[in-house]
């Protein structure tokens, strides 16, 4: 029986601390990344940014295209008089009446100086939509960089519980082989064991998943099991927690470009609704026209004829009543949109102000000395039960607190960096799109 026993903990033992080892292999080609770097990779990379600046580009075609004036036409007729019956002998032997005529479009009521203000507005709302994107998106591109580096943490903490155990495990198989505990104190610090490797396991999986989502945002799927988040220290600097709530939506309110975005929009639905109404007056178009007409065909003297001509539609049945419509109610919806996103950023700031203030104050108390206080309480639950002085129980509970202990605190460090970085979306802080 006494060899049984050897032989499982040996079996055990081996397994354990292969265990680790293999973890480590997913930190063996691993490529440092600091938080830094990742949004200058989010930049050059993702998809979405990418189509935020060909929307930009569109919008300053459009630009160009309002502001051009439309072409000459030019009109070249040849009639053969010479096919009329008495004239001529057919094509060869025919006269020919050779017809110019050049027409120019003129419009009326300053329509394109309008169409080129609208168009201005709307490369200037594409521009804060670009700035927006890089806003949200950079957002989500800090808080997968936060979780990648929570996992990572994790699984230390975790590789660090299962290799105390196994520690545990071999010391103990000696004493269970010399009679000093009993074989159920030893089932319970296995089980314990256990359950600290299943524990790795998720961890493990938990810092694939958190390598890939960043991947993806970064476009970067091939090297998802590269990346190593390196620690965060909010080195941009950190609010104060006693600014006044209103100071935060006053700061939002000059900062966001989504607003600025709309207040354009505004601007530019204005424009739109002038140039509708600009179109009830009709456009005219100018034309000049030379004539080459040979006799007999032609009355005598008139043989070389230049003429120039006016035309334009007569609005008596419908005078852009239906666009003039449309424009209205897309000016009176942007103007509403604005009201609708001033009431939302102020909630929004609010709620992010206040998770912010939260997640610091509870950061804050674990930077105390309560983690040096708990470490300190295990290692001298670990002695006091390898003297025999203490109960499995005892040093269990120790190593479960500790861990619960650290884990609370990484935790809250994840909370208070991803509230910042919320802080930091809502108050539009983070803008400038790259170059």
């Amino acid at each position: 029986m006494h060899a049984h026993r050897r032989s499982r903990c040996f079996v055990f033992y081996i397994v354990s601390a292969i265990l680790p080892l293999l973890a480590g292999i997913a930190f063996a080609t691993d490529m440092p990344l600091t938080e830094d770097e990742a949004i200058a990779l989010f930049y050059q990379r993702n998809l979405d940014l990418i189509a935020a600046r060909y929307n930009v580009e569109a919008a300053r075609a459009q630009q160009i295209i309002a502001a051009a004036i439309p072409n000459p036409v030019l009109s070249l007729n040849t009639v053969a008089p010479g096919l009329v019956k008495g004239h001529g002998s057919g094509f060869l032997g025919a006269n020919y009446d050779n017809v110019a005529r050049l027409e120019q479009l003129i419009e009326t009521a300053g329509k394109r100086g309008l169409r080129r203000e609208s168009s201005r507005f709307g490369v200037q709302a594409a521009e804060d939509d670009l700035r927006d994107a890089v806003r949200l998106l950079s957002n989500q591109v800090r808080r997968a960089y936060y979780n990648l580096l929570l996992a990572q943490q994790l699984v230390e903490l975790t590789l660090d519980t299962v290799s105390r155990y196994n520690e545990i495990v071999r010391t103990n198989g000696l004493r269970l082989e010399s009679g000093d505990i009993s074989e159920s104190d030893f089932m319970r610090v296995e089980v314990e064991r256990f359950k600290a490797q299943n524990d790795l396991d998720q961890a493990l999986l938990n810092l694939s998943a958190a390598r890939t989502g960043l991947a993806v945002l970064l476009a970067l799927p091939a090297e998802t099991m590269n990346f190593v988040a390196q620690d965060v220290t909010l080195s941009r600097g950190e609010f104060d927690v006693k600014q006044a709530p209103e100071s935060f939506i006053a700061q939002a309110m000059a900062q966001r470009p989504d607003l600025h975005a709309a207040r354009v929009r505004i601007d530019q639905s204005e424009k739109d609704l002038a140039l509708a109404r600009a179109n009830r007056m009709p456009d005219v178009t100018v034309a000049l026209q030379d004539e080459v007409c040979p006799s007999p065909v032609c009355w005598p003297g008139t043989d070389n004829a230049i003429g120039l001509g006016v035309s334009l539609p007569l609005p008596v049945f419908y005078r852009n009543q239906g666009q003039i419509a449309q424009a209205q109610i897309s000016f009176e919806n942007a103007k509403l949109q604005v009201r609708q996103l001033e009431q939302g950023i102020g909630a929004e700031v609010l709620e992010a102000a206040a998770a912010w203030r939260t997640a610091d104050g509870q950061a804050r108390r674990f930077e105390g000395d309560i983690l040096s206080r708990v470490k300190v309480v295990r290692q001298a639950a670990e002695l006091a039960y390898s003297k025999g002085a203490t109960s499995i129980l005892d040093f269990i509970e120790a190593q479960r607190s500790y861990r619960n202990s650290v884990l609370e605190y990484r935790n809250a460090l994840y909370n208070r960096a991803v509230a910042y970085a919320d802080l930091v979306k809502v108050l539009g802080i983070e803008q400038t799109p790259p170059r």
